[in-house]
């Protein structure tokens, strides 16, 4: 099932053209499989293509990055390049599908905005097998993998250790759940579950899903904990057959509180001066770190302010060299990550944007952080013009 069609639209003028391929990866699939619909956009830099997909009913969406390929010059000496728009479709219906209309969008060489509309091909959707269905199947397709973790392998009786299963791959993970561990630790463990977390990804041009389930347990009685290997029955599209992911086994020992070895006074005496001695150097050294990371920040503020702003608006130049590229949109979140550096003295550059918002008050910083963010995952198009002028009165320029 790995064959495509191509829908190919050549726009053209007297030495103007523009070229759209507008693809579905594979034609076929099975219930929930995920599909690839891209438009390829081969244009001159200035034309600035912008793709508005639909809503796809019948359909879960994952929003690919927007890549670009590096611009090239024909036999004219005219620049060229290739801008993909891409979407994850996972169907939720089955049948022969007809996808609704792609809107093309671009400027002419007069400056005029076209709007050009798209076909895609349709997309055959075949029904999950019966046969070889396990009873505990939960509609899981693609190819994942499950992991199970503890950050403890001893705990005392009355306290809590963490157990972390994780779910992994190309596959329609953000419908799993692990629901009934309570059963399988009862009368052993009680079971406090955590929200579950998730995050998606690219891998050889498929949307990978890793959702994260975090469990809090505390055990009942002393011995060994024994935490099952779990099962997690999936269907295989490549191999059209169902499949089973398990996680490996794991202990954990449950001490008493009590246990700890006996000391004599003359011993107790010598642990504790020992210990006196331990508690002051450590003081000693933590003084003399906090005064270290003191003048470091002093050091820090007085460079940037002797610096200016020099730092953020080469990271700026920079990231106009490559507009249209992957790199863009990384380079301006390290401009404005810079910027504020600058303006509170406060590194954010591993701080994630709701993290950069609860700590530091920079509404201008923050809102241009989350258009960014909204670009490079898919969950918008803004005009780049009007994000390069705000980035660029953000700077002071």
């Amino acid at each position: 099932m790995n064959y495509f069609a191509v829908l190919t639209l050549l726009i053209s003028s007297a030495a103007w053209g523009l070229e759209a391929d507008v693809r579905v990866v594979p034609m076929q699939v099975y219930h929930h499989q995920q599909a690839r619909i891209e438009v390829s956009v081969t244009h001159e830099p200035r034309e600035k293509p912008t793709v508005e997909f639909p809503v796809f009913e019948g359909f879960w969406v994952e929003t690919f990055p927007i890549h670009a390929t590096e611009p090239k010059y024909d036999t004219s000496k005219v620049m060229w390049r290739t801008t993909v728009f891409r979407r994850g479709l996972f169907p939720t219906r089955g049948g022969k599908l007809e996808l609704p209309r792609i809107e093309l969008r671009y400027t002419d060489a007069d400056g005029m905005e076209v709007q050009q509309p798209l076909d895609p091909p349709r997309l055959t959707v075949l029904p999950l097998p019966k046969e070889g269905r396990p009873a505990t199947f939960r509609g899981i397709v693609g190819q994942p993998k499950l992991e199970t973790t503890v950050h403890e392998t001893s705990v005392a009786i009355g306290r809590s250790f963490r157990l972390r299963v994780e779910a992994h791959g190309a596959a329609n993970l953000w419908d799993l759940n692990f629901a009934g561990l309570e059963t399988i630790f009862a009368g052993k463990a009680e079971v406090f579950p955590v929200k579950p977390r998730v995050v998606t990804g690219e891998l050889d041009g498929r949307i990978t899903v890793r959702k994260t389930f975090d469990f809090d347990l505390v055990p009942q009685s002393e011995g060994e904990l024994a935490i099952p290997a779990l099962v997690l029955p999936y269907f295989d599209p490549d191999d059209a057959r169902y499949k089973i992911a398990r996680s490996l086994p794991l202990t954990v020992q449950v001490v008493s509180a009590s246990v700890a070895p006996a000391t004599t006074r003359n011993e107790s005496a010598t642990a504790a001066a020992k210990n006196l001695w331990i508690g002051w150097t450590w003081i000693a050294a933590a003084v003399g770190l906090l005064t270290i990371v003191l003048l470091l920040r002093w050091w820090n503020r007085s460079d940037a302010s002797r610096d200016g702003r020099r730092i953020p608006r080469l990271l700026f130049e920079k990231a106009l060299t490559v507009e249209g590229s992957d790199e863009f949109s990384p380079l301006l979140i390290q401009t404005i990550k810079a910027e504020m550096f600058v303006r509170h003295g406060q590194s954010v550059e591993a701080l994630s944007t709701d993290e950069i918002a609860q700590q530091i008050d920079d509404s201008a910083g923050v809102e241009l952080l989350t258009t960014l963010d909204r670009i490079r995952f898919g969950g918008g198009s803004v005009n780049a013009d009007e994000l390069k002028a705000s980035i660029k009165k953000y700077l002071g320029h």
